[in-house]
């Protein structure tokens, strides 16, 4: 039998193997020996051994070493015998590994029966492909919003204009009208710096009526108080890009505090006061307490001073104008809260916001501000604040109040305390008033009240007709105190 006949037959039982390696092994061991007929037979038995599944790599490779090393290998008989039947990444990855590929033929493949995302892959993984025709089907493929292990349609176009492939105004048009608002999104922050001004406000403006999805909103910096397309709008301001202006038209009408606070939040360190004092005086205008100091904290952290003194005092203001009456959604008791929870957290005041928070009569609150007041460092500019307070307090009646204010008063209103106290007639408060006075070298004429109660003792009908000194004794066994101390200067 002749060689080449021995060849054959050896060739054909390597062949009925099915074994890449094996046929890899036989081809470069008989390398250019063999006819061109048997090489053909031999291309096709192991490009048919070509698996897509993720650990036939080490399989694959011989397909390609096969091709590199083999002489009389024709990727024109590959392309012709299996150009419709191989897995596409077969052909992308020979485009990819073999420069003398023919790129025009494999993109015709591509371009027939690969999906957008195998184009994407071409364009990216090889050279010198026909970019305008590749682009045109891709545009054509239909997305797959259910594929898991690529890029969206929409993802692809962002890597193409940040890599200068393709029209910029065919993809905006696209996502404009078929993008829902998270890809629009993903596609603006993305490509920002490729877009112009009228191109990103027409984005946006597609943004806010597309469909909803969600898919990205937890990645997001202000995706736990705003939701959806407010959150990406933040985002965006956030981040600098597209009109300021605009995203405060936008934020203004969703008519949401919270997404206005967080604008408010982004804008106040960009010099933008026109902006900064509408977004305070919007939230001003929700009947909601909450938001309002929330605004405030946002003010006060402003690195503007004038303009946060400003704001602040406006904010106050506000605070001290709220009609009880008219307003349902809150009690006196809250109203106080946010007017003490202002004063103390902001050190901002003013005669209308205090005499507000005296108006309300919500005592605690009131006991909570003077005690304030006598701890700030300025406490001595204060005294006449501290007073009211303090008589306030007094005025309540109610004696533990007092009691507390008095032993955080720390030296102020001690007059005014102490007179309520022992006005009380409690024993129990005025002994541990005096216990407290004592201890802290603390002074307090308690003569004047003494006489005034002696006074009354003695003139009631029962009493009128003991001697001073029965009265004397009567008394200061009822009061705890000696009433021969009221003479003393």
């Amino acid at each position: 039998m002749e060689t080449n006949e021995l060849i054959k037959k050896w060739a054909d039982k390597v062949i009925a193997s099915n074994n890449a390696k094996y046929i890899y092994d036989f081809s470069a061991s008989m390398n250019g020996e063999i006819s061109d007929e048997v090489v053909q037979k031999l291309t096709e038995a192991i490009v048919k051994t070509y698996s897509s599944f993720y650990d036939s790599n080490e399989k694959n490779k011989y397909i390609y070493d096969f091709i590199s090393d083999i002489d009389g290998v024709s990727f024109d008989y590959i392309i012709e015998r299996f150009g419709d039947t191989i897995p596409i990444e077969f052909f992308i990855n020979t485009a990819e590994n073999f420069p003398n590929a023919p790129i025009d033929k494999i993109s015709d493949i591509i371009i027939k029966r690969g999906n957008y995302s195998d184009i994407v892959q071409f364009i990216q993984k090889c050279e010198n492909v026909p970019t305008d025709n590749l682009i045109a089907a891709f545009m054509e493929k239909p997305d797959n919003e259910y594929a898991l292990f690529y890029m969206g349609k929409i993802e692809c176009m962002s890597y193409f204009v940040n890599h200068n492939i393709g029209d910029i105004n065919i993809f905006t048009d696209y996502i404009i009208k078929n993008g829902k608002d998270a890809e629009i999104f993903e596609f603006i922050k993305e490509c920002n710096k490729l877009l112009n001004e009228e191109m990103i406000n027409k984005l946006v403006d597609a943004l806010m009526t597309a469909d909803d999805d969600n898919s990205y909103v937890s990645d997001l910096r202000y995706s736990q108080d705003q939701h959806g397309k407010y959150a990406y709008i933040l985002e965006l301001a956030d981040k600098k890009i597209g009109d300021i202006g605009k995203y405060f038209d936008i934020i203004i009408n969703s008519h949401d505090a919270k997404n206005i606070i967080e604008l408010a939040r982004i804008t106040k360190w960009d010099n933008l006061p026109i902006i900064f004092t509408s977004l305070v005086h919007a939230v001003e205008k929700f009947d909601n307490l909450d938001d309002i100091n929330m605004m405030a904290s946002v003010v006060d952290s402003c690195r503007d001073n004038s303009l946060k003194f400003m704001l602040l005092d406006k904010i106050s203001n506000t605070l001290a104008q709220y009609d009880d009456q008219s307003k349902l959604s809150f009690s006196k008791h809250q109203l106080a809260d946010s007017i003490s929870y202002f004063i103390r957290t902001y050190n901002f005041l003013n005669d209308n916001i205090v005499n507000k928070l005296l108006e309300l009569n919500q005592t605690m609150k009131i006991v909570e501000v003077g005690i304030y007041f006598c701890y700030c460092s300025n406490s001595s500019q204060l005294v006449n604040y501290i007073e009211k307070c303090a008589k306030a307090v007094v005025n309540s009646g109610n004696i533990e109040a007092m009691y507390n204010f008095l032993i955080n008063s720390k030296g102020y209103a001690i007059n005014i305390l102490m007179d309520g106290i022992m006005s009380s007639k409690n024993v129990f408060y005025i002994d541990n008033a005096q216990k407290y006075l004592d201890e802290n070298n603390i002074s307090y004429n308690t003569s004047q009240q003494l006489a005034y109660d002696f006074m009354e003792f003695m003139l009631d009908e029962q009493n009128q007709d003991k001697t001073v000194g029965e009265a004397t004794l009567e008394f200061n066994k009822s009061n705890g105190k000696k009433v021969k101390k009221l003479t003393k200067k």
